[in-house]
Formats: C-alpha cells, sequence, structure tokens
C-alpha cells in the first residue's frame, strides 16, 4: 500500500504489519491506569450495556456477580518507511 502525502509530496509505504488480539484482566488494566473508581465504574457499565454483538466481538466475560471480569481488544501494529 503506497499513500501519498499531499504536504511533502513524500511516498510511504507500509513494510510491516500485523494484526492480533490480547484479553485484559478489567480490575488489573484498570489499576494500572490508575483510573478513578467513578470512571472505572461507567466504563464497566458502558461495556456490559453494549448491545450483544459487540459484546460478542470483544469478547466481553462477566463475573457470577455479573460484574466485568476480562474484554479483548485488536492491535494492529504497522510500521512504514519513505520510498
Amino acid at each position: 500500500m503506497i499513500q501519498q502525502s499531499n504536504d511533502a509530496q513524500k511516498s510511504k509505504v507500509i513494510a510491516y504489519r500485523e494484526f492480533f488480539r490480547k484479553t485484559h484482566d478489567f480490575d488489573d488494566r484498570t489499576a494500572r491506569s490508575k483510573m478513578p473508581v467513578e470512571q472505572k465504574e461507567q466504563l464497566a457499565r458502558f461495556i456490559l450495556e453494549s448491545n450483544d454483538r459487540i459484546k460478542q466481538y470483544f469478547e466481553v466475560v462477566q463475573r457470577a456477580d455479573s460484574s466485568l471480569e476480562s474484554f479483548t481488544n485488536d492491535f494492529i501494529p504497522l510500521k512504514g518507511r519513505k520510498i
């Protein structure tokens, strides 16, 4: 894939790309990001109240007490270079 930059008129090419999914423990993820408790609760509600299609795509897992256990997201790292 080549993309032409409008400002510098330099061409770029994607030299490497990869796709992978990663599962995140919700409590661990929010603790590491130092998310305030109120925001954590809001985010959990937002995720758990999403429609089934979205929850299925992100592989949302709920605990027996209905709290959010984990979710999965996609990563697509790219490495480009000018040509």
